[in-house]
């Protein structure tokens, strides 16, 4: 008697531990939002509906954080955050840029960057993006500033959902 019962508890224990440590239901809409952002750069996507985008990302990350209990679901509620802050850096980005249309003396392919604040700095530093200034001490970042932070984020994406599927 003892003796099976001893092989029922190591059976469960191995059992509880092949079990997944993450709910999947938990981070469903978390998933399929951070995926709709993800293919919305992928194939174009107009500035409102981005901000759109980042806010139904917001909405189930908060949902998902009431819902939290193991590590690794700890683990992903700071991975998709991180994904989102990436992609409110590239908004801000492509507000400089629809503000640099205004100005006539902008290069194409350029953006103006018609004050320095500290969150700018910031992104410019985090992704690595070149500043030029011309004679006139205006100062620039390149138009693909945008996409190269979308390639960031689409890396940290990629890493929460390996996380969450179970591949890491």
């Amino acid at each position: 008697m003892q003796r099976e019962l001893l092989a029922a508890l190591v059976f469960c224990a191995i059992l509880a531990a092949c079990v997944r440590e993450v709910d999947q239901k938990t981070f469903d809409g978390v998933y399929r939002a951070g995926k709709s952002i993800e293919g919305a750069t992928a194939v174009g996507v107009a500035y409102q509906q981005f901000s759109q985008l980042l806010q139904n990302l917001a909405i189930e990350i908060a949902i998902a954080n009431d819902k939290v209990r193991s590590d690794k679901e700890k683990e992903l509620l700071r991975a998709y955050p991180e994904v989102l802050g990436t992609h409110r850096d590239s908004r801000a980005v492509w507000r400089l840029k629809i503000e640099s249309l205004r100005h006539s003396f902008v290069p194409e392919g350029k953006i103006f960057v018609h004050k320095w604040h500290d969150d700018l700095r910031r992104v410019v530093q985090k992704y690595k993006v070149p500043v030029e200034m011309d004679k006139d001490l205006n100062y620039y970042i390149p138009e693909d500033s945008i996409q190269r932070i979308w390639a960031t984020a689409r890396k940290q994406l990629e890493k929460a959902d390996a996380v969450l599927l179970g591949k890491r």
